[in-house]
């Protein structure tokens, strides 16, 4: 910052009459170039408690002696309770550098707006506040009023502006305003000419913009330690054009030393940084150096930078430990340091693309409460990317927080805030939140093509929830912005949308299907085809054979399509839904074949051996067997009902001993309640149809059934089953009267869930059991319960009843 300009007369008028030796010689310190001594005498000067005028005087020389060797926060301890119009002037320049530009601009305005004697230097403060932040028209329109009369216009905004249009790369007008300037003092001559330089750099005119930053280092009159530093910077971009590259970064290294205090030591690393990163292997000891220095010897800005620069070459060779702690070093010694801001902002980033979400949270987090003196807008920038890294570890309602409070107290970024604001609170379900959000955004008059995303991602957001208000959203979305390169897109959503409700708008989504494009990008064009396979596929009205030919023409034309999978599965259930279950088999495997890492293998398998179990034949059931243990080995949510599946097709194949091996092993691995249940059930069957051979199997299984029916939370009907089976080995061992309480206990356990299938067989073999001992009226009470039981069956237990009753004079009394 070249423009803090010392205004003394009115500190030499003051000292004049009132002589201090103190004073005095720190203002001719000074006054000579030499602000460091100055800071030292000034500091005993008031460590005496002087009067409170002079204090006065003293505060704020010695805040511009410390704002000009770069001790920024000193600067702003020395400005306390200091007032008038210098002050303002001073605090201004130190909130500039301190990185709080709101504050400056608010300060540097005022004095434009009084007319004080600083308003020129506040107008020059001013915008070089607002290219700090990057707001370069504006600062050029700032100097305006400084450079609208050529006879009189001031050289420093001349040069201010030239810079400015340099860094825009607007050099042919950068070239001809420098031309324009009239040097009315050495100092300014000088400058103009270090500019020329940088305008000949631009250019490429090596030689002219060598010759011009090499006058201003043989004039040693009048040069400020900035023009010194920028025309030796100048050389050292010089030796980079011409790829001289180790003699640059001798240059830079030498020059880095010579300025610890540089207002553009920032500008020198960023250089040698540059030659750095060009080199495989670099030379970093000066780095390490200087990181490791004792900032009240060197100031705080060249052990900060050389920290940051220093992680930043870190992170680029893969370093990720060493940069982490280099930032952290960074955060405790220079917790506000600008290089600290930008460090944990870059390692955050990489942490964030390498999905270490939670800790670049960590570190965000840290810096918000480590940094007690951040700018305004530093925090945001804070803010909002670790608003960002809360809403990518899955914190949607944190992420909210943050874009809701960015949007109510910053300006940073506040058309992406805004935004990022609206789709939190869409994913939070929070509508009224969202189209406040969406008002605001609409409000900043952003481009059409970002409200129309803003309602697709609604739309998105509303369809993948099941929300009806999906369909609507898109065709607001379709209305308002027919040409936005989103309509294909919604109008495939729709289609979807339509197709998956309940029960599916087929006609809708056929509907949707016909308006879109047919000059649609080629991943579009492949959705539409896959969409209207899917549409086809669940319309009764379609006929079968133009569906599956629709599935082989997508699967031809688009080989390489991750939804290869999806339509193969479809087609299988087609195939089953007709009972072709071999080419449903077919299309099953083809799954694994051709998509071996889809998560669609898995049930493809599973639907593959449900297929080959039902052919009914020796070769298919065997296939069944071993894809039911291929999902088995998978070890996926359907590991254990593939495990009961290859029992169960087992035991169809007569093979019950291997059945009840399956079934063993299966219940060893504590299944959920339901696989537990069948699994039981099956292997009390599989020793009931085994106990013809062996009697004692019998008492096996009813020992399953038992087990079975002492499961916690067991269901009626599963109850009922249980028992009725569990009668059933009774009987076949010859115990009628076990056998008929087990028959009775599936009566006494009817209600509302209670299986009617059950529930009767029980009743008949029960009475059956009494008829044949002859117990007529038991036997009549049995029918009579199930003739007053609403059921398939109740009138063939009235024909029961009325029999037995004419046979043996069963009338009621």
């Amino acid at each position: 910052m070249r423009f803090l300009c010392p205004l003394l007369c009115s500190l030499a008028i003051a000292i004049s009459s009132a002589r201090a030796d103190l004073l005095d010689d720190a203002v001719r310190a000074y006054q000579s170039g030499v602000p460091e001594v100055s800071i030292t005498k000034l500091r005993q000067y008031l460590a005496a408690q002087p009067p409170e005028s002079r204090a006065g005087v003293a505060k704020l020389l010695l805040a511009r002696c410390l704002l000009e060797t770069q001790q920024i926060v000193e600067a702003g301890q020395a400005l306390q309770n200091t007032t008038g119009q210098e002050a303002t002037y001073l605090k201004a320049q130190q909130a500039l550098r301190s990185g709080h530009s709101a504050e400056a601009g608010r300060y540097f305005l005022e004095l434009i707006e009084s007319a004080s004697a600083y308003s020129v230097e506040a107008r020059l403060g001013l915008a070089e506040t607002q290219r700090a932040v990057g707001q370069l028209d504006a600062a050029l329109q700032t100097l305006g009023p400084l450079m609208s009369d050529e006879t009189s216009a001031d050289p420093r905004a001349q040069l201010m502006a030239v810079e400015i249009l340099v860094s825009k790369s607007n050099i042919s007008k950068a070239a001809e305003l420098v031309s324009r300037i009239k040097a009315a003092s050495a100092k300014i001559k000088i400058e103009k000419t270090c500019l020329e330089g940088e305008i000949a750099l631009k250019q490429g005119r090596l030689s002219e913009a060598s010759a011009s930053f090499d006058k201003v280092l043989e004039t040693p009159e009048d040069r400020t330690y900035r023009v010194i530093g920028l025309a030796r910077l100048g050389l050292a971009k010089v030796l980079v054009q011409r790829e001289q590259f180790e003699e640059a970064e001798t240059e830079l290294e030498k020059l880095i030393s010579d300025q610890p205090r540089s207002a553009i030591l920032d500008e020198m690393f960023e250089n040698l940084y540059e030659i750095y990163s060009r080199e495989d292997n670099p030379e970093t000891s000066e780095l390490v150096r200087w990181a490791a220095e004792d900032p009240k010897a060197s100031g705080p800005d060249r052990p900060a930078y050389a920290l940051y620069y220093l992680m930043r070459l870190q992170i680029q060779e893969g370093l990720v430990t060493d940069a982490v702690q280099n930032c952290q070093k960074l955060l405790d010694r220079f917790p506000d340091h600008p290089a600290t801001i930008e460090s944990s902002l870059i390692l955050s980033r990489q942490q964030i693309s390498s999905g270490r979400f939670d800790d670049a949270n960590s570190l965000l987090q840290n810096v918000l409460d480590r940094s007690h003196d951040l700018s305004p807008e530093n925090r945001s920038r804070v803010e909002y990317l670790l608003g960002e890294t809360n809403y990518l570890r899955g914190n949607v309602a944190a992420a909210r927080e943050i874009f809701e409070k960015l949007s109510l107290v910053s300006d940073y970024d506040r058309q992406n805030v805004l935004f990022n604001w609206a789709v939190c609170s869409l994913q939070l379900g929070d509508v009224r939140t969202f189209e406040r959000a969406r008002e605001m955004f609409e409000e900043l008059n952003p481009d059409k093509a970002l409200i129309s995303q803003l309602l697709f991602d609604q739309a998105l957001i509303e369809a993948k929830s099941g929300s009806g208000a999906a369909d609507a959203t898109l065709e607001r979305l379709i209305q308002r912005f027919p040409e936005s390169p989103e309509t294909t897109r919604s109008r495939l959503i729709q289609a979807e949308v339509r197709m998956m409700r309940r029960p599916p708008d087929l006609i809708g989504a056929q509907q949707a299907l016909r308006q879109i494009s047919t000059n649609a990008e080629p991943d579009l064009e492949e959705k539409s085809d896959r969409v209207k396979f899917f549409v086809a596929a669940d319309d009764p009205s379609q006929n079968v054979r133009s569906v599956q030919a629709l599935a082989e023409e997508y699967l031809l034309k688009y080989p390489d399509s991750p939804a290869r999978a999806e339509v193969r599965l479809k087609l299988g259930e087609l195939y089953f839904r007709q009972a072709d279950f071999p080419n449903a088999q077919t299309q099953f495997e083809l799954v694994r074949e051709d998509s071996p890492d889809s998560p669609f293998v898995e049930t493809a398998l599973f639907l593959a051996g449900e297929a080959a179990r039902k052919s009914l034949n020796s070769a298919s059931v065997d296939r069944a067997i071993s894809l039911f243990e291929d999902v088995y080995k998978l070890g996926g949510p359907l590991k254990f009902q593939a495990r009961l599946e290859e029992a169960t097709t087992m035991r169809q194949a007569k093979r019950e001993k291997e059945a009840i091996v399956l079934l063993d092993d299966l219940l060893a691995q504590n299944p959920p309640n339901d696989i537990r249940y069948e699994a039981l059930d099956q292997k009390g069957e599989a020793l009931f149809t085994l106990g013809p051979n062996d009697q004692k199997l019998y008492q096996q299984a009813i020992d399953t059934f038992d087990a079975l029916l002492q499961s916690d939370g067991l269901p009626v009907q599963w109850k009922q089953q249980a028992l009725y089976q569990k009668g059933k080995c009774f009987e076949k061992l010859g115990r009628q009267d076990d056998a008929l309480a087990a028959y009775y206990d599936v009566l006494a356990t009817e209600g509302a869930e209670s299986d009617q299938l059950w529930f009767f067989r029980a009743g008949f073999d029960a009475a059956q059991i009494l008829e044949d001992r002859r117990s007529w009226n038991s036997a009549a009470a049995i029918y009579e319960k199930l003739a007053n039981t609403s059921g398939a069956r109740s009138d063939e237990a009235k024909e029961h009843l009325t029999r037995l009753r004419l046979e043996h004079f069963l009338w009621p009394g």
